[in-house]
Formats: C-alpha cells, structure tokens, sequence
C-alpha cells in the first residue's frame, strides 16, 4: 500500500510506501495546477499509483478533463476559475477570491480526512462489483460527502461519533455510546434500503464509514496509550472487537506537537504506529462495503443506472465547457 503526505493546506504532496521511502511527488502552482514526479524526481505525466486526491485534497478529474471536483462544483487551475456559479457565494466564479496564497476553499463552497480511506477500498469492492466509472464516481461522492459530514456542526461535536469521550466521562459508557450510535445508524441503512430510498441509505453508510474509521484513530490502549499496534505484543483491535482498546478524551489523552500545547491524532504521525492502524483502517473499510454494498446493488440498481447516466452528461457538458473557454478567442 501507499500513504498520503499533505501540508498545511490538505493538499497531497508525495506518496510513500511501507518504509516511508517516496514513491511518487507533486507539486502546484498557486491555482492548483499539478506537476507529477516519480520516486527518483523523474517528471511524469499523470500519477502511477491512480492517485485521485491532490490540491487541497480534492478529487482530481485527469488526464482528460483537469478539472478539481470540490463537490459542489468543479474549479479549473489553468483558468483559477469555478465553472459553475457558488450556490452560497457572492464570489460566484473565482477561486478564493482571486486570492489562493493567502485563502484556501477545499469544498467549493467556502476542509480533508477520510477520503484516501473510503476511496481506495470503494475502488476494488466496486470493480468486484462490476461498477462502472460513473457508477463508482456516483456512489463515492454520496459516501463521501456523508462521511466528510461527521465533522460538521452538531456531528463534530457529538463525541461518540468519534470514538472519543467526554472529558471525565466513564471509558466504558463511551463505548457503549458509540456501539449504540452504530447500531443506529446500520438500522438507519436497512430501514432506508428495505424503503427504496437508495441515496439515504448510502448517506447513513457514509457517516459508519466514518465513524469505524475513526475507530482507528482515536483508540487508547490505558498501558501502551498511542503505541497499542507497535506495542509488543501489538495490542490491536477493531469497532466490532474492541479489546482493551478505549475510547480517548479530547482534550486530555491526545499527544502534543513536541513542546508545543496542540493537540495531535496518532493519524497524523508519521511512523509505524501510523501505517499499522492506517492499514487496518483501510482493511476494515474494505470488509464493511464488501458485507452492505452487495446487500445495496440489488435494490438500487436501476437507481445508480439513471445516476450514473446523468453523472456521464454533467462530464460531458462540462468538458465541453471547459475546451470552449480555453479555446482561442
């Protein structure tokens, strides 16, 4: 496997392997328009590893369209332009008001995290599936979407969401709120699914994505703290087989940046213990869309079908688009 290295702006700038060797590279202009590397520093012309997240962490629409996706549009770096209008905005076409060095937009709509994790398992569940592009695309922005949505507004804040506690609360009343908040929403997926209502159920799929994941990031061993799957012998475990992994509190348990008081998720280091619980993250994303997505298709294959379509016309128009503003005038 890979792992994603970004800076201050959520943007990837390098890939690693297992031994934190640099396999692949990027850089951006201040727009956002990519230059792609290989391990040796060689330039390339599009990413050998089909690396899709790039500036600011926005799924990249190449080697044919070289549009961003920011989910609720679609932004040019060569023109630093949105091609739709911003349905919240004022500044209805221009990225960050003209002004990147100093703003960043990462949703089109005036923020990064689990994306590398849902996509890359959605990736090989859908082709075992025998999605096609569009299909796939159409499933992943509503996971997507759902699973960015856990930290927003009340969301964030409701703490059991995240494998997390409250500041004095029992370690175990923790874990039974989670595992509760779970339930509901697998309920939530099979009372939207068994209704038809084949968006909804994707969307309560997004938010468990979400939640399993973090799972991984927020665990505590009270022995080994941040150090549970490097520890000897490794203390691991998974949403559905927790072992003497905790919930941790926030703020309390989370390392600091070396001397510094800011808080810091073992997900964003950078060392073993990082790519062993990144790992599991991702294999047990895979496990859950390989167990609820076969039990979606059937009932909303027809549903996907008219997405997909509408999806491959919204491509097409916007390619057009985008070839008419960059062609001379």
């Amino acid at each position: 496997g890979v792992w994603y290295l970004d800076d201050a702006l959520g943007s990837v700038y390098a890939l690693t392997d297992g031994a934190g060797e640099v396999v692949e590279a990027y850089q951006y202009d201040i727009y956002g328009q990519p230059r792609f590397y290989d391990g040796a520093g060689q330039r390339i012309e599009r990413s050998q590893y089909g690396n899709v997240f790039m500036f600011t962490g926005r799924y990249w629409e190449g080697p044919l369209l070289h549009l961003y996706y920011y989910r609720a549009r679609y932004y040019s770096p060569q023109l630093g332009r949105f091609l739709q209008r911003d349905p919240l905005s004022y500044i209805e076409y221009q990225y960050c008001a003209s002004r990147p060095v100093i703003l960043t937009d990462p949703t089109g709509l005036w923020w990064l995290a689990h994306g590398p994790l849902t996509f890359e398992p959605l990736r090989i569940v859908a082709k075992k599936l025998g999605l096609s592009e569009a299909a796939r695309s159409v499933v992943c922005s509503i996971l997507l979407e759902a699973n960015f949505s856990q930290d927003k507004g009340k969301a964030f804040l409701e703490l059991f969401r995240h494998y997390n506690r409250e500041p004095n609360e029992e370690r175990w009343l923790a874990r039974f709120r989670y595992n509760l908040y779970i339930l509901r929403e697998l309920c939530n997926y099979m009372l939207h699914l068994l209704g038809g209502r084949c968006k909804q159920a994707l969307q309560a799929l997004g938010r468990l994505l979400h939640s399993w994941q973090d799972f991984f990031s927020h665990a505590y061993h009270a022995k080994h703290g941040w150090d549970a799957w490097t520890a000897r012998p490794p203390e691991k475990g998974t949403p559905d087989e927790p072992n003497d992994l905790w919930p941790s509190s926030y703020p309390g348990e989370h390392p600091k940046i070396f001397l510094r008081e800011i808080e810091l998720e073992p997900v964003f280091r950078l060392d073993a213990e990082f790519r062993a619980r990144y790992n599991d993250a991702k294999a047990y994303t895979r496990k859950k869309l390989e167990e609820l997505l076969p039990l979606w298709l059937p009932r909303c294959r027809c549903w996907l079908q008219a997405r997909a379509k509408e999806y491959e016309r919204e491509t097409e128009r916007i390619r057009l688009e985008y070839m008419r503003r960059m062609s001379p005038k």
